[in-house]
């Protein structure tokens, strides 16, 4: 499949396409319409409406009919909409092997793997994409202590796979901002801290990657509300948001949302140490983790 020509959020793009294409036809006409076209199944109100609201999936020969019926002649558009209809079917197309990620972040996922830019802002973590092996080890069961051993290393597994979007072909560019607490955290312990350390390090020294620290002087600043992600894509897809917290994941679709999160990351931007200091501040960060006693 041309993984390439498919958007991220595949099946609610196709959902949200079918029920533009609909226009202001009666949903019982349409069904109707449908149960005339020989082989077509059992339809319903409800059972249209389902993949109108991303709430079921559409299969291809159902675009094709609803197309038909709605006498859109374009045959472009049709194989375009085929095409999303098999990628949203395959469940997992875009995460081969990464069954370790938590169901509550395949649209992140998603979005991560299609981005072509991603700015992170993180005050208490180092992201997914920047984390060692061992620290991601440490986090993941940090946060979920009763995690059996199994999940754990699935998770961590699936963690370091997503990397390769940073050293792919065409990798991805990513802008990352950290405060400086995020170095001193004390995750894991002091040989796991000084191999994330020195992760980030390398990761700086990469032509698409751009690290730096919000320091200590900074004061208070907007991005003390908490963390959150910005991901850019290649085509007409809109930028989207994503934090998350206690109360689950928060994807930020709306423009005036996503707008926020840009003026933030622009203005923490402005007030973080330049990218020399930034690395000159963890080199001292991991001097001073390399005297304490082992």
């Amino acid at each position: 499949m041309a993984t390439e020509n498919i958007p991220p959020n595949v099946r609610k793009r196709l959902a949200a396409r079918l029920k533009e294409l609909r226009g202001d036809r009666r949903q019982e006409d349409v069904v109707r319409a449908l149960q005339a076209v020989p082989g077509s199944g059992k339809w319903s109100v409800t059972k249209l409406s389902r993949m109108e609201n991303d709430q079921a999936r559409v299969q291809p020969d159902v675009v094709e009919d609803l197309l038909a019926i709605y006498k859109h002649d374009d045959p472009e558009e049709l194989t375009r909409l085929k095409l999303w209809a098999r990628a949203a079917r395959d469940k997992g197309y875009w995460q081969k092997g990464r069954r370790g990620l938590p169901d509550n972040m395949a649209d992140f996922g998603e979005y991560e793997e299609r981005a072509t830019v991603q700015r992170v802002w993180e005050p208490m973590l180092v992201p997914g994409l920047c984390q060692s092996e061992g620290y991601a080890r440490a986090v993941i069961a940090g946060v979920e202590p009763s995690i059996e051993n199994d999940e754990l290393e699935r998770r961590v597994a699936t963690r370091m796979a997503r990397q390769a979007v940073l050293t792919r072909e065409d990798p991805q560019e990513l802008w990352v901002l950290l405060d400086e607490r995020v170095l001193r955290a004390r995750i894991g312990t002091t040989d796991v801290r000084v191999e994330q350390l020195r992760r980030l390090v390398e990761l700086a020294s990469w032509s698409n990657v751009s690290l730096r620290v919000v320091g200590p002087d900074a004061g208070a600043h907007p991005g003390l509300s908490g963390w959150f992600t910005i991901f850019e894509f290649s085509d007409d897809t809109a930028d989207v948001g994503y934090t998350d917290g206690p109360g689950g994941s928060l994807y930020l679709e709306d423009s005036e949302d996503v707008r926020r999160c840009t003026l933030t990351f622009g203005h923490l931007l402005g007030i973080a140490l330049n990218p020399a200091d930034s690395i000159a501040l963890i080199d001292k960060v991991i001097e001073e983790l390399e005297r304490e006693p082992r």
